[in-house]
């Protein structure tokens, strides 16, 4: 079945994505869900320096790059690698598969957490690190908590809103 087959169709392989539209295709990216379910689906955000810098060419190392509101590129457009955002990652996901937001939400803690051995983090539970994002309806981070300290938004963030 090919390597994509063998990650696809193996229980014990989970499998991690750019979910961002360009790297992997929406459908595609349905397809690996769907075979995979959230407990072997990984979210892979792959972000660079570029994330969250408004459109405009930047010099990142060696190369120029060009970030618009989707992708960063190289002068002869070929990608330079992601600008997207975890929570964009679980806004994506659930648009391309319909998923629910728990599930989409594993996919970004539990599983990863999970894969890396990491058994105080990806859950609330007594004896876990308290590491938290607050999410509103429309899932847009408005707070977040690493080690039950509040360091989204700053004290001047949250009196300049």
């Amino acid at each position: 079945p090919g390597m994509v087959g063998v990650a696809l169709s193996h229980p014990s392989i989970t499998t991690g994505l750019i979910v961002d539209g360009i790297h992997v295709h929406p459908a595609m990216v349905a397809l690996a869900y769907r075979s995979k379910g959230a407990a072997r689906f990984s979210l892979v955000t792959d972000a660079m320096a570029a994330l969250g810098m408004p459109p405009g060419r930047y010099v990142l190392g060696d190369f120029e790059v060009m970030v618009d509101e989707t992708s960063a590129r190289l002068a002869d457009g070929r990608l330079a690698g992601s600008i997207l955002s975890l929570d964009q990652a679980v806004r994506n996901l659930m648009a391309f598969t319909g998923c629910s937001l728990t599930e989409a939400l594993a996919t970004a803690t539990t599983t990863p957490a999970r894969l890396l051995n990491l058994s105080d983090r990806g859950r609330l539970a007594p004896g876990c690190r308290a590491d938290l994002v607050v999410l509103d309806a429309d899932t847009q981070v408005r707070q977040t908590l690493i080690g039950g300290k509040v360091v989204y938004p700053t004290t001047a963030q949250a009196l300049s809103r």
